[in-house]
């Protein structure tokens, strides 16, 4: 934090580095415990998780690749998946919460 109020331009250079490699480790964690979210929350779940960290692994790609991708898209695209990985939490909560009943 300290480095972004001192340096804002190495930070904003930082954060389209880091952006699309936390991007890319989430989609790859969720991809791998994809089998356990079948079992426990069925095949709407599985199938919308799936989907989404597959665009995920495609936008981290492509951030990595061209850094302005990632500068210009935090606004809009990043937005738009986060809401949309808001939306995969909650239907998974809630079929935890069904399943546990």
């Amino acid at each position: 934090g300290l480095m972004l109020l001192v340096y804002p331009t190495a930070g904003t250079i930082a954060m389209t580095l880091l952006f699309p490699i936390w991007f890319i480790t989430h989609c790859v964690s969720r991809l791998a415990g994809l089998n356990a979210i079948r079992v426990f929350s069925g095949e709407f779940a599985y199938y919308f998780t799936l989907i989404l960290n597959i665009l995920g692994l495609i936008l981290g790609t492509l951030m990595l690749i061209d850094p302005w991708v990632s500068l210009m898209s935090i606004r809009y695209i990043i937005s738009f998946y986060l809401l949309l990985l808001g939306i995969d939490c909650v239907i998974l909560a809630m079929r935890q919460i069904n399943a546990n009943k």
